[in-house]
């Protein structure tokens, strides 16, 4: 089975990912390297969950929206190269919008991390941050940004 045919599996869709807001990229690429702005958890043209993790989202909820968010930067490193069959990820930052207290930012990463190998199997394994912050835009718990390489 294909990246693309587990990913679609997995139920993402990667045939219309979500346009930047502002007057950028979704992806650049210097030197072979694809980087993927960050994307938040949005499905349908819509976020799929607002608000601090640890306060209006739990964390099941902040992992299916760290998922939804690295499907969305698939989808656009498929539209970009046509193909998720040749791509290594080499590295994902993972920004939480945490409540304080909340201290499992790596928990929340994990699952986008897990998506990642589950699609491209250990061409999706890479280095990774994950980081806790006051706010992200539109009110999301989670946004992440990849960096990637056609192999």
């Amino acid at each position: 089975m294909s990246p693309t045919e587990r990913l679609r599996g997995l139920g993402y869709s990667i045939d219309d990912p979500p346009q930047p807001s502002g007057p950028t990229l979704p992806v650049s690429v210097h030197n072979g390297l694809l980087y993927v702005a960050g994307q938040i958890p949005v499905r349908d043209g819509q976020l799929i969950a607002t608000g601090f993790v640890g306060e209006d989202v739990d964390l099941d909820q902040a992992c299916g929206c760290a998922r939804q968010a690295v499907a969305n930067a698939l989808a656009h490193l498929y539209a970009h190269v046509g193909t998720l069959d040749d791509l290594r990820m080499l590295r994902m930052t993972v920004y939480v919008a945490a409540a304080r207290g909340f201290a499992d930012h790596s928990g929340v990463a994990n699952a986008a991390s897990q998506l990642l190998v589950d699609v491209l199997g250990e061409r999706g394994r890479h280095s990774r941050t994950a980081i806790g912050v006051c706010g992200l835009p539109r009110h999301s718990p989670v946004e992440v940004d990849v960096l990637g390489a056609r192999t």
